[in-house]
């Protein structure tokens, strides 16, 4: 049955089908190429990281005050500056921190918790360490105050 359409009306519905398969197909492979140049910015940004981001003090006193120590290593050809370390509650403060860690470098970052401050029972607690370009790393630790 001829609809008074030329045979080949449908082949237009064909075309822009694939020409927007091409379209999607482009657009993929331009957010592939992002990706990518972006990941090598990415990998210089996250070169440094806590060596053990999770640490446990097991079973622990309500008044003692116990010391927690985190490493972090740079892994960049770039000294890290550092901002700023510290708890992310009064529970823990900071004991020392060095002003950067060095290209390749390790640099240790001691805190105290004192539970006389928390609940009894099991707790996580925070501390975070900022680099003076706006970087920060989190790490925890958790114990379970008797």
């Amino acid at each position: 049955m001829d609809l008074g359409r030329p045979g080949y009306a449908g082949m237009g519905v064909r075309l822009s089908i694939k020409s927007e398969m091409t379209t999607l197909r482009l657009m993929a492979a331009l957010v592939l190429l992002c990706f990518c140049a972006f990941a090598g910015e990415s990998v210089k940004k996250d070169s440094w990281s806590f060596i053990n981001s999770e640490i446990s003090l097991g079973t622990i006193r309500k008044d003692q005050a116990v010391p927690v120590t985190f490493q972090i290593k740079n892994e960049s050809g770039e000294p890290v500056k550092i901002a700023s370390a510290e708890g992310a509650c009064r529970c823990t403060s900071l004991v020392s921190a060095p002003d950067q860690i060095n290209a390749h470098g390790r640099g240790t970052f001691k805190f105290l918790f004192s539970p006389a401050r928390v609940s009894k029972g099991a707790v996580t607690e925070m501390v975070m360490v900022d680099a003076d370009d706006g970087r920060t790393l989190v790490g925890t630790f958790n114990a379970f105050v008797k």
